[in-house]
């Protein structure tokens, strides 16, 4: 739970930092506010030299928060448990 509860405040901490820079927030067509965090992540050299992923968390007129990780597949655990809500 030590990490999760980490994880959560890194992400609050990522999110309060996007909202001070006003050109990371937008409000798209269906009416969600997105909030877009570009993170570099260093990997091995024979797997790739950067991968760059990014975090949105989007928040819907009647609908909680939601974090959604770009350049997942299709079948990803996460769109796989989206579908299943």
């Amino acid at each position: 739970m030590e990490g999760l509860s980490q994880a959560l405040s890194l992400i609050m901490a990522l999110v309060l930092s996007a909202m001070a820079s006003q050109d990371n927030i937008r409000i798209s067509e269906n009416g969600y506010q997105s909030i877009l965090i570009a993170f570099k992540h260093d990997v091995p050299k024979n797997q790739c030299p950067l991968l760059i992923s990014n975090l949105e968390i989007r928040q819907g007129w009647n609908q909680g928060w939601q974090i959604r990780r770009e350049g997942f597949p299709a079948d990803s655990p996460w769109e796989l448990a989206q579908k299943q809500k």
